[in-house]
């Protein structure tokens, strides 16, 4: 109920966000998190949705550590984009950082009419060696030999 009387109040027209918030918990939690690099090196990870514009949280879920099954999971950003962006009607965008990006969530969600944007790792298997040559290539200075000619 509580969804349907919030879906309506989402800002169509805008693009969408997803980012994973920390919140530092208090007392005990099974489920929390230890990341070094926060100011709360303990916390509560949840993964949001929000509308860019008015920052309407959408869709959310609270990351509670492993499946049941124990072991790691596999595409585990594409998955909560793909879970979160359930229900979203077609034409938005979504914008993510590098964790959730991949060339396979960019396919799955064109299939659902929305789109990405995101900064990709540079070290993912999907990436084709020859996008990573041609990187390479701009940083060399002008004039170098293995610099291609400009168009």
């Amino acid at each position: 109920m509580y969804l349907c009387m919030c879906c309506p109040r989402f800002n169509d027209d805008a693009a969408n966000l997803l980012s994973p918030p920390f919140s530092p918990p208090k007392g005990r939690c099974p489920f929390r998190q230890y990341i070094p690099s926060k100011p709360a090196k303990y916390g509560i990870k949840s993964w949001v949705a929000c509308d860019a514009k008015s920052s309407y949280a959408w869709k959310m879920q609270v990351y509670t550590g492993k499946a049941a099954g124990g072991g790691p999971e596999k595409n585990q950003g594409a998955r909560v984009v793909l879970d979160l962006t359930e229900g979203l009607p077609g034409g938005h965008n979504v914008t993510c950082d590098n964790f959730f990006t991949s060339y396979e969530l960019g396919q799955r969600l064109l299939e659902r009419n929305l789109t990405m944007v995101g900064t990709v790792r540079k070290n993912k298997a999907e990436l084709p060696p020859a996008l990573l040559q041609q990187r390479a290539d701009r940083s060399c200075p002008p004039g170098s030999p293995s610099r291609p000619p400009p168009l």
